[in-house]
């Protein structure tokens, strides 16, 4: 090994410019800053330390371990000695402090934040303002500010939309998160008076916005085409699509989806039943969710057109289906109604009746040539597979090499479950 890293250290410079160039700049940084004074000098190169993506580290499960370690790297060693050089950097919204406290970036202009929980929101954002002040107001010269929250806040109004009011330099802002319990869906109006009109230099705006739980007091409720035209009247093209609902208190609970187009993000917020549909190239990971009415199939052939690339689907629906695919009848039939997930690689189930167990896993329903990773209840399985003999569902479950059931299953030998998933690799409880 030693005799290897000589020969590497005896290549030009341009020579291992071009070999570094090939490998990711933060396992370059995390592996060879440190080693020697001539590494140093070519990994604190502005080619690999202006653009520091810290969300590519994975932070789930197993692996929580793994990103505490590459962080605190980073902030005790690398970030000091490249902290001039960041322009652009992307974190999980659980190391934010850790991060942006570790060093000053005087250079920073465009910042990411992927992941915030629930109530994170709120956290963030104070701690913004405290780091603004001690980084002399590096935050405020942003130009390119990009906020991703998993789940619903309660915070947007008072503050997250007062913050982005003031990074007054702002270009490009990209927002996608889910906001509970206001009095109003936000659409056109709100975000062009409360965000847009603060920001004068602001000339992309990416967003994907949901309005949940939200109350109405008056009426008329507005409509999708009410909300459409706030967006169209300020010159945004969009899209949205509204779901209306009941309580025990009131009937006028409302949930509403807008979003930008044309849609350039990876990850969409969760869509419901009443999905007006499109094309959104870019999606990989999608949940689609309702608790008031069924998918049926024609929901999951729009699902397919929408989302070409889809590589992670998760489905959550407790409901019936009532348009039932008909499969007894569809296999003596063309193959042309099949839905068709052409790069679908990982299927998550768990929270489902089971008909849309039947709806993915029989191949008169679905074609899933990619399908690698499966989440389902263990009984659910069984029956719709009747104990691992089904033909029907024997070809969807072929390439599957790590299923999660929803509780601990002791399957000890059993014959049949291996020989139905020849490709398995790993099973285990969720």
């Amino acid at each position: 090994m030693t005799s290897i890293n000589v020969h590497i250290l005896d290549l030009p410079d341009e020579i291992l410019l071009t070999i570094f160039n090939k490998v990711s700049n933060i396992d370059l940084l995390y592996s060879l800053m440190g080693i020697n004074e001539k590494l140093d000098r070519i990994t604190s190169d502005s080619m690999f330390t202006k653009d520091v993506d810290l969300t590519t580290v994975s932070s789930n499960g197993t692996n929580d371990s793994k990103l505490d370690i590459v962080v605190d790297r980073f902030c005790t060693y690398i970030f000091p000695r490249i902290h001039n050089n960041v322009e652009s950097l992307g974190i999980q919204a659980s190391i934010f402090h850790r991060i942006l406290h570790a060093d000053y970036y005087p250079n920073l202009h465009k910042l990411t934040l992927l992941n915030a929980e629930m109530d994170m929101a709120s956290h963030i954002f104070n701690e913004i303002s405290i780091i603004e002040q001690i980084i002399d107001d590096t935050l405020l010269k942003l130009k390119c500010f990009s906020f991703y929250v998993n789940r619903s806040t309660l915070y947007f109004d008072y503050e997250v939309a007062p913050l982005l009011r003031r990074m007054s330099n702002l270009e490009k802002l990209t927002l996608s998160l889910s906001v509970r319990r206001r009095n109003s869906f936000i659409d056109g109006i709100y975000l062009t008076d409360e965000i847009c009109s603060s920001i004068p230099h602001l000339h992309t705006f990416i967003f994907d916005i949901v309005s949940d739980d939200t109350r109405f007091y008056a009426h008329p409720k507005p409509s999708s085409n009410d909300i459409r035209q706030t967006f169209i009247e300020r010159g945004y093209h969009a899209d949205c699509y509204i779901d209306y609902y009941t309580d025990v208190i009131t009937d006028r609970l409302g949930r509403c989806h807008v979003y930008s187009l044309p849609f350039t993000t990876e990850h969409i917020q969760y869509i419901s039943s009443r999905f007006p549909g499109g094309v959104f190239r870019n999606v990989r990971v999608l949940r689609v969710v309702d608790t008031k009415r069924s998918f049926g199939k024609t929901f999951f052939a729009k699902i397919s057109r929408s989302f070409p690339l889809l590589t992670r689907l998760t489905v959550s629906n407790a409901i019936e289906q009532v348009e039932k695919p008909s499969w007894r009848l569809k296999k003596f039939n063309e193959t042309s109604s099949i839905i068709t997930y052409p790069h679908l690689a990982e299927l998550v189930l768990s929270d489902v009746h089971i008909d849309y167990v039947e709806q993915f896993l029989f191949s008169f329903n679905t074609c899933l040539p990619c399908l690698n990773s499966l989440h389902v209840q263990y009984e659910h399985l069984t029956t719709i597979t009747e104990n691992f003999t089904r033909d029907a569902t024997r070809m969807n479950c072929a390439k599957v090499k790590r299923i999660v059931f929803n509780r601990v299953i002791h399957l000890g030998q059993s014959r049949n479950f291996y020989r139905y998933f020849p490709s398995l690799k790993k099973y285990c409880p969720m």
